[in-house]
């Protein structure tokens, strides 16, 4: 069946038809097919969800469409408006929070938010505070919500000590005989074993409490206003589960905070200005939610999560680039040196990283 009978197929299911409508191909995804759909009532995005990445997409969205809702209810209670503070998702006619097309595909569709915008990269500190706003604000309104009912789409997605034992058993075998030619990145993992089980360890013993976490807090997953040029909300939240709230912060300083590009074996380059920016933003908004454990934590999470990320390139590159999608046959290998690097700065500002936090957390009492 051509696509433009499963639009519209889509479209009716989810209340956009009957009437006049057009639709168009909406954004520059690569997984996601996403149409701007235009119908009597408003605008709506609708997205064809890429089953061979996300191989549950049913619990994908009963996440995303449980976590929304109740972000809408504070706004609510608070008197804002839900549409301009969250993603809104749109029920199918029959109540369901996605559709299965005739192709056996997956749709889900939201209101359109006007007037906004995403950036790649942070253009300043401002911005890189005013998304970690928006991220705080996540954390914020979903404190109260049961974390433990949400699904684990991605098992073990940030365990970092299973993903170092996964490391070790691919570095053992070596199929691809490339460990030689990264013994100095081997090594920097080796040297690190007995920090790996730091936030894992913590949340066994009960020191840390679980949370709704957003899991891919890069930049671009946050709308922008055009006209304010302020954060409105957290998009594209189909790595939503059960987490810490160290795994959201950290990895949003790997990529916020880094100022070189991380596909290449440059030094660290982290900015102690880019850091501070982002935990002002962060603590800002939700350091009333998070125990002193949770806060003692953020900075060497930023730490921990940069170097999940470096072991997790450099597993791939010694099991073949099976995993992420590479340009060259050393592609991973620079990746994961680049974030090596990057830890290794961390690691020398540590104690600057965690007299910021203590300061901010602070001047919030």
């Amino acid at each position: 069946m051509k696509d433009v009978q499963l639009v519209a197929e889509a479209m009716r299911a989810f209340g956009l038809l009957p009437g006049k409508y057009a639709y168009r191909k909406y954004g520059d995804g690569h997984i996601n097919d996403t149409y701007l759909c235009i119908s009597p009532w408003g605008r709506a995005a609708l997205q064809r969800i890429n089953s061979n990445v996300f191989k549950n997409p049913h619990l994908v969205m009963d996440n995303a469409f449980a976590v929304t809702r109740h972000i809408a209810n504070h706004i609510e209670k608070e008197g804002g408006n839900p549409r301009c503070g969250t993603l809104m998702f749109i029920a199918t006619r029959d109540n369901k929070p996605y559709y299965v097309d005739s192709n056996g595909d997956v749709w889900r569709a939201t209101h359109f938010l006007e007037d906004t915008t995403t950036y790649s990269r942070a253009e300043d500190e401002h911005m890189l505070e005013s998304a970690a706003g928006a991220f705080g604000r996540f954390m914020l309104m979903l404190a109260d919500f049961p974390a433990d009912t949400l699904h684990e789409t991605i098992p073990d997605f940030h365990n970092t000590p299973k993903r170092y034992n996964d490391f070790l058993t691919v570095l053992e075998k070596d199929e691809n005989n490339r460990a030689a030619s990264a013994k100095e990145a081997v090594e920097f993992v080796l040297s690190r074993s007995d920090k790996v089980g730091l936030l894992v360890d913590m949340l066994d013993k009960g020191l840390l409490p679980l949370r709704v976490t957003h899991n891919d807090t890069k930049l671009n997953n946050v709308l922008f206003s055009v006209k304010t040029g302020e954060a409105i909300c957290a998009i594209d939240l189909d790595t939503v589960m059960p987490g810490l709230s160290a795994y959201d912060f950290g990895d949003a300083i790997r990529s916020g905070a880094n100022r070189v590009d991380e596909d290449k074996a440059k030094r660290g380059d982290f900015s102690m200005k880019f850091f501070e920016a982002y935990a002002r933003g962060y603590i800002n908004n939700c350091a009333s939610v998070l125990t002193q454990n949770e806060r003692d934590v953020l900075a060497s999470s930023a730490c921990l999560l940069t170097f999940e990320c470096g072991m997790r390139f450099l597993h791939d590159y010694i099991d073949g680039d099976k995993y992420f999608r590479v340009e060259h046959t050393t592609h991973n290998l620079q990746r994961a040196i680049s974030q090596f690097n990057l830890v290794a700065d961390m690691e020398n500002k540590l104690s600057q990283m965690e007299k910021v936090i203590k300061e901010l957390v602070k001047n919030t009492k």
